[in-house]
């Protein structure tokens, strides 16, 4: 998970009102000051369909700066005159633009970019007979057929469309099928190097994982045949990174250096 990235909210939309608040790397502002663009890092803008033109200066400078990191627009009026008030509002659609209805969409993003997941978290979702377009909090689009997905390849239209993403954007979840997807299953879906990535990058977190389980071991001048409930090959292959251990083998490890599993845990992140 990304740390949290200081973030600035520019809202123009009167609904955001009742949830929008600032506090850690969120900072919220309902004014368009002469020099905001230079004061923040990076920006996400609330504003309805209606208002468009009360942002248009700013979402454009800030996209010139590259510091718009989203543009959310609340569909307060007919969805089909969209392309028309983004064109009165001079904004050429923009790959970070997020249409919505209600509140759901724009706090699932605040919230991830608050505490820096939004690459991990799912703003919105949209399916078709064939795709499903998943739109991370990060506004990175993906696009994923429905037959890349054993899960989902054998439904009917009515129940793929039938799906729920979670309040926090954590998965999207489709009853019919009984799944849950996270945003990191349809990048996989999407993209086999992603997988081989994904996959290399597991290995080196089991292999680091792994080399600090035996570092503190050797200091505690503890035999690998000296974990109670945990075989001597076991132990090994942990230590090679082979696989994570269960928290109940976790618990074992950490028995046999005296230790509470919390304890341990945080001696082994500490090495």
């Amino acid at each position: 998970m990304n740390h949290a990235a200081d973030i600035t909210v520019f809202s123009r939309d009167p609904d955001a009102g009742s949830w929008l608040q600032g506090g850690g790397s969120v900072r919220v502002t309902r004014r368009a000051e002469p020099d905001l663009v230079q004061k923040g890092p990076a920006f996400l803008v609330l504003a309805r369909a209606s208002g468009l033109m009360s942002v248009a200066d700013f979402v454009s400078k800030a996209n010139h700066d590259h510091r718009l990191r989203g543009l959310l627009v609340n569909l307060d009026m007919d969805a089909a005159w969209i392309t028309q008030m983004l064109d009165r509002a001079g904004l050429r659609t923009l790959r970070n633009c997020l249409l919505h209805t209600g509140p759901a969409v724009p706090q699932r993003v605040v919230e991830a970019w608050r505490c820096g997941a939004q690459d991990e978290l799912i703003a919105d979702v949209a399916v078709t007979d064939t795709t499903v377009f998943v739109m991370t909090c990060a506004f990175q689009r993906l696009e994923v057929a429905v037959a890349a997905v054993p899960a989902l390849k054998l439904l009917t239209t009515a129940q793929l469309r039938d799906f729920q993403v979670a309040p926090d954007g954590n998965y999207v979840y489709w009853p019919a099928a009984d799944v849950h997807l996270d945003a990191d299953a349809f990048r996989v879906a999407a993209d086999p190097g992603y997988r081989e990535n994904a996959r290399i990058e597991q290995m080196k977190r089991l292999a680091d994982f792994g080399s600090r389980v035996r570092q503190l071991r050797k200091k505690q001048g503890l035999a690998a045949s000296q974990v109670p409930g945990v075989s001597e090959r076991q132990v090994r292959r942990i230590e090679l990174g082979e696989f994570f251990p269960r928290v109940d083998t976790l618990a074992k490890l950490a028995a046999a250096h005296e230790l509470e599993l919390d304890r341990y845990l945080t001696v082994l992140a500490e090495a």
